[in-house]
Parts: C-alpha cells; sequence; structure tokens
C-alpha cells in the first residue's frame, strides 16, 4: 500500500509469467471490488481515492517512478 499526496494505491508485483494466471486474475478483481467500496467510503468522508495497479515484476528498474509505473499500468485492464 502507497500513499501520495493525492491517493492511495494497492500496488501488487507479479513475475511476468504469473500475469495472466487465473489466481492472480481472481485476486485482482477482488482487489478491485474492495477498491470499489474503498472509494465509496472516501467519498462520503472526503477521503483519499483508492486505486489497484498490477506490475510485472521485470518492469521495476532501478530508474523506475512510482509515477511512471502507476501510468504505465494502470489503464491495464483484468480480465
Amino acid at each position: 500500500v502507497v500513499e501520495t499526496q493525492t491517493e492511495k494505491l494497492i500496488v501488487e508485483v507479479k513475475a511476468r509469467k504469473e500475469m495472466q494466471s487465473e489466481d492472480v486474475k481472481a485476486k485482482a478483481r477482488a482487489a478491485l471490488k474492495w477498491i470499489g467500496y474503498a472509494n465509496a467510503h472516501a467519498e462520503e468522508v472526503e477521503g483519499k481515492p483508492w486505486r489497484y495497479i498490477l506490475i510485472p515484476h521485470d518492469e521495476i528498474r532501478e530508474n523506475s517512478t512510482l509515477v511512471g509505473l502507476v501510468n504505465s499500468w494502470s489503464a491495464h485492464s483484468v480480465s
């Protein structure tokens, strides 16, 4: 869990070969469902919104930034 000035993130890192496994997809769907509830609550109490990001391990490098990783991977959907 990462908290920034504007939001809270659940950042999950998985081996690239596991990214399409049914277990990983199911966990991601559950996290997204939880995020929906957390965001509804955050809206009621004027809290920060939540976001879930699933990142392949080999995308994290010495020069990676949180902003770059979030921008690159937040658009990827879980099917």
